[in-house]
């Protein structure tokens, strides 16, 4: 009897350890969703539990054109004194099989007529992937004067030029506070997005629409 008795002991917890994950999975979401819902009230901006729309009116960024089953959630809608800003989460996916990964992240976009600017992409500069990079005539654009800032991110632009004088002294010295760090930021004529490369604690969202506020002051 306990020969029969054991293996559907074993399926029974198989089966009871996958629903308890799935109600995790869902109960952490819910309460991801409520913490950005409150986050919503405090700062006076709308709530959407999902919003395509991102997508169609961003959909000019490099990150939006990325991977695939892309999807904007927790989004959260409203304006400052700068202009109009989108918060909320991010996620795509990329590769196949065992090499599929789910990239997610708590994006800040901040559209405001004080600036237009040319498209230029940032991100944290990966030594190895970077320098092969290089040698197929992948882009980075460099600083002579300004080593530590080139050491430690990767800088695109359609116009080199216009990406140079973009990246100026003074904006150089705030990005490199974010040094070592997985940040992207990308602008292009009167938008500017950011993000750290993860999500964030949806009651951080504040600092992070504060840091991308410093860096929209760097060309407003």
């Amino acid at each position: 009897m306990r020969e029969h008795t054991l293996p559907i002991f074993i399926i029974g917890s198989i089966v009871a350890l996958i629903a308890f994950i799935i109600w995790l999975v869902w109960y952490m979401a819910k309460r991801r969703r409520e913490a950005w819902m409150a986050v919503a009230d405090q700062l006076g901006f709308e709530y959407h539990r999902q919003d395509p729309g991102v997508l169609a009116e961003f959909g000019f960024f490099k990150l939006f054109n990325q991977g695939r089953a892309r999807k904007a959630y927790n989004v959260l809608r409203g304006r400052t004194r700068e202009g109009q800003v989108t918060l909320g989460d991010y996620r795509y996916t990329t590769g196949h099989g065992k090499h599929q990964q789910v990239h997610v992240q708590s994006i800040c976009i901040l559209r405001s007529k004080d600036i237009h600017l040319p498209h230029c992409f940032l991100r944290k500069q990966m030594r190895v992937f970077d320098f092969l990079g290089k040698l197929f005539g992948g882009q980075d654009i460099n600083f002579d004067e300004d080593p530590e800032f080139s050491k430690a991110f990767v800088l695109q632009g359609a116009d080199e030029l216009a990406t140079r004088q973009t990246f100026h002294a003074e904006a150089r010295q705030l990005f490199l506070r974010f040094r070592g760090q997985p940040v992207q930021f990308e602008c292009l004529n009167d938008c500017i997005l950011f993000h750290r490369g993860r999500t964030i604690k949806p009651e951080k969202a504040r600092d992070l629409l504060e840091e991308v506020t410093q860096i929209l002051h760097l060309w407003a």
